[in-house]
């Protein structure tokens, strides 16, 4: 929420007269004190302090919740795929556990997988992908935005 995929979609709801007066905005934030998290505050959002390794955040993140959009930071470190795709499962177990009727997820298209495995070192990308196809396996209801590269390269 504090970055400009999450940002663009909270704006975009504030703005919007029937989104705004149907969907309560909640946000999670791992430094509730930062001026960003402050700002959202400011605009009306609930905004809890806690983590994506953290399930006890995400279910009261997800409390009562009718409608979800997740996605997930990538670290670029040796654990960034093993981690990656954790926080994403973790993600919609939680949203399945409080019962979310509508989850919507960022990813990116699987570069090993569309370019026959010629391209091998995408795993920044591959992970959202293979975190899409684990939740198109889930019980809930979903959709995905694909934006096809990070947004703070623009």
């Amino acid at each position: 929420s504090t970055g400009q995929q999450g940002g663009s979609v909270i704006d975009t709801i504030l703005k919007g007269r029937e989104l705004s007066s149907q969907y309560r905005i909640r946000t999670l934030t791992r430094d509730s004190s930062k001026p960003a998290a402050k700002r959202l505050a400011e605009k009306g959002i609930e905004v809890i302090q806690g983590d994506l390794d953290d399930v006890t955040s995400l279910e009261a993140l997800f409390k009562d919740a009718h409608t979800v959009f997740a996605l997930t930071e990538t670290v670029h470190d040796d654990q960034m795929k093993t981690r990656d795709y954790s926080r994403g499962k973790a993600l919609v177990d939680a949203a399945i556990a409080a019962n979310v009727q509508f989850y919507i997820y960022s990813t990116l298209p699987h570069i090993a997988k569309n370019s026959h495995g010629k391209y091998k070192h995408g795993d920044h990308f591959d992970v959202k992908s293979e975190v899409e196809d684990c939740i198109r396996a889930q019980p809930i209801k979903s959709a995905f935005v694909a934006p096809g590269s990070f947004m703070q390269i623009f």
